[in-house]
């Protein structure tokens, strides 16, 4: 008989989870891409999840900035259907990372479980290991960006160089450090929580359809399909 895979969470303070390309779980699968509000009914107990760009070090990438300067902030998203609140689609799960420009300095990255590869399963409910990834050139539908001062640079800067060690889709993903970055400089999007049987998480697709709908004071928005730029600059 196959294991079937619930929504079983491991205690996060447990000192290491293997990368998630070492954990099997025979028998993990979509039973349904789901749609509508919140995100669909289908019952969900695993995601595709794909990485486009290597492994970085946070704290080498961000002391290329000026942390007693103000910088622009950018928070962008791929959604699973473009226009959708469906959970999966043509991209899979989508994705959500983060934008920073001060100068001629710019790096984009986002929030992973580990892996060695550039693509795996992720079983919804269970522990992983997590990492930050370069973004450069990722392909997004949604972005808002907003002018940060040095303090919010600095707070950004803080998170993203500790983020949290453990990934799990129902507490917390790539939309979750999307948005708590966000909040850091100001931008208050909200969390909208998957109404997936299984998956009760925030998602891509729920956020993109906020960001286009809601109301964020001194932001810009852009709903137009486009790549994000690539990492520019170096620092010692």
């Amino acid at each position: 008989m196959k294991e079937i895979c619930t929504d079983e969470v491991i205690d996060p303070n447990l000192p290491d989870f293997p990368p998630f390309d070492d954990i099997g779980c025979d028998g993990c699968s979509s039973g349904g891409s789901g749609s509508g509000s919140g995100g669909g009914s289908g019952a969900i107990t695993s995601f595709n999840i794909l990485a486009s760009g290597p492994k970085i070090d946070p704290k080498k990438e961000n002391n290329c900035f000026n942390t007693s300067q103000p910088a622009e902030l950018t928070i962008y998203v791929q959604q699973a259907k473009e226009g959708s609140r469906d959970l999966v689609g043509p991209n899979e799960v989508g994705h959500v990372f983060v934008g920073i420009k001060q100068g001629g300095i710019e790096r984009y990255y986002g929030f992973y479980p580990e892996s060695g590869s550039n693509s795996a399963m992720v079983a919804v409910g269970k522990n992983y290991n997590s990492e930050l990834r370069d973004n450069s050139g990722e392909m997004h539908h949604v972005s808002i960006t907003k002018n940060i001062t040095a303090n919010q640079l600095n707070s950004i800067v803080s998170y993203a160089n500790n983020p949290p060690q453990t990934y799990n889709v129902n507490i917390y993903d790539c939309t979750d450090f999307g948005i708590a970055v966000g909040k850091l400089g100001g931008i208050n999007l909200p969390s909208t929580k998957a109404t997936n049987m299984v998956f009760n998480g925030t998602s891509p697709g729920n956020l993109g359809e906020d960001i286009k709908s809601g109301n964020f004071p001194n932001t810009t928005k852009n709903t137009k399909k486009s790549n994000a730029p690539s990492k520019k600059g170096s620092c010692p």
